[in-house]
């Protein structure tokens, strides 16, 4: 489900609810187009579309990595979603200050998979590119480093 569709969902649960509740369907009509409108508002400047690459130190099986990645920003909170032409589908959660998205990153593909670590970017000024720094745990409990990139898909 896109993020639209998320807010069209909103927007319906307020409408379903004034209509239990008696309201007049123009009042719940206008309470659905406030939430949606605070909703639109409240969207952060990285909600969107993202191309995510990252370098993997030397002595890795593979040296690169990345993949499209679909981030929710609503107030200073971010996740993203991302599934790789490899099978990989990773989650990130992080918080958006200053031009800084500082969060952690996870492997879902298994329930208890060791892929997993944390991650900082600063925002370039044109708001089409963040580039940073991640850290984390490889499949044997090794750890590793690298740089990590996202630009805007526009």
């Amino acid at each position: 489900m896109t993020p639209d569709h998320w807010l069209a969902v909103a927007g319906l649960g307020v409408g379903v609810v004034a209509g239990a509740a008696g309201i007049y369907p123009e009042v719940a009509r206008d309470q659905v187009d406030r939430v949606l409108t605070f909703l639109r508002i409240r969207r952060g400047c990285m909600h969107g579309q993202w191309n995510e690459s990252y370098i993997i130190p030397p002595g890795a099986s593979i040296q690169s990595g990345g993949g499209d990645l679909q981030i929710v920003h609503f107030g200073v909170k971010i996740t993203g979603k991302r599934v790789s032409e490899d099978g990989t589908s990773l989650r990130c959660r992080a918080t958006y200050k200053n031009n800084r998205v500082t969060g952690e990153w996870f492997d879902v593909r298994h329930k208890h998979s060791s892929y997993r670590g944390s991650f900082q970017l600063t925002l370039e000024p044109d708001g089409m590119c963040a580039s940073g720094q991640w850290i984390g745990f490889g499949k044997h409990g090794d750890i590793r480093n690298g740089d990590m990139t996202w630009k805007r898909v526009p």
